[in-house]
């Protein structure tokens, strides 16, 4: 799309209805994947515009009486240490475009404490505090910011129990939750050259929803 050429990074294989340059399959949970990752990635890329770091992933023992060490450990790699060592192998191939940017995706529950998600919410905050110091240390020559979205409406966000959408909806200010491509502007947006006074920053995309709760605090 927009004459973009897409190296994608799953764990599994890449549906056959999306086409993109190339594929790396890995598991960015473990040590291994990512070190295989940023190997095959930087042998890739000699040039790169964009890097969008958007995995991401919740267990299903999150719960603060139940987390395991192995848990939170997998959750701080997907989350905080592959954008950081992603971000340093591809350091060069965004240098070399002249207009490099990375955006890493997080979430409003770096920000709100949720006994539920003791693993994801501590990571992506440690993803924000990666995303700053990686504006420091990567300027003047390349720009790196965070998205933070809220309560996406996606097929996930809308199978969970009505009481729970019921209560998102009604501390939404705006009154609806965002859009993927609402999300998907905002990380265009900050990835083109007119953000280019823009670095070490998070911008939230969440309706009010975060600023609402707090205020309840």
């Amino acid at each position: 799309r927009d004459g973009w050429k897409v190296l994608t990074v799953a764990r599994g294989p890449m549906p056959t209805d999306i086409v993109v340059a190339s594929h790396i399959q890995a598991d960015l949970s473990t040590e291994a994947g990512i070190e295989s990752t940023c190997k095959q990635a930087a042998d890739l890329c000699d040039s790169l515009d964009l890097l969008v770091n958007n995995a991401g992933a919740i267990d299903e023992h999150e719960e603060w009486a139940d987390v395991s060490p192995s848990v939170m450990i997998s959750s701080f790699l997907l989350h905080a240490v592959a954008p950081l060592m992603l971000t340093r192998a591809l350091a060069p191939a965004l240098t070399a475009s002249k207009r490099g940017a990375v955006i890493n995706v997080g979430t409003i529950y770096s920000r709100i404490p949720d006994t539920e998600i003791v693993a994801y919410g501590p990571s992506k905050a440690a993803q924000e505090y990666v995303t700053r110091v990686s504006a420091l240390q990567l300027a003047p020559d390349v720009r790196v910011n965070a998205v933070a979205p809220g309560h996406v409406r996606t097929q996930m966000t809308l199978s969970a129990p009505e009481e729970f959408l019921s209560g998102v909806m009604a501390s939404i200010p705006l009154g609806s939750m965002e859009s993927t491509d609402e999300v998907v502007s905002a990380i265009r947006f900050l990835g083109d050259r007119g953000a280019r006074a823009i670095t070490g920053t998070t911008v939230v995309i969440d309706g009010g929803y975060t600023n609402a709760t707090r205020s309840s605090w």
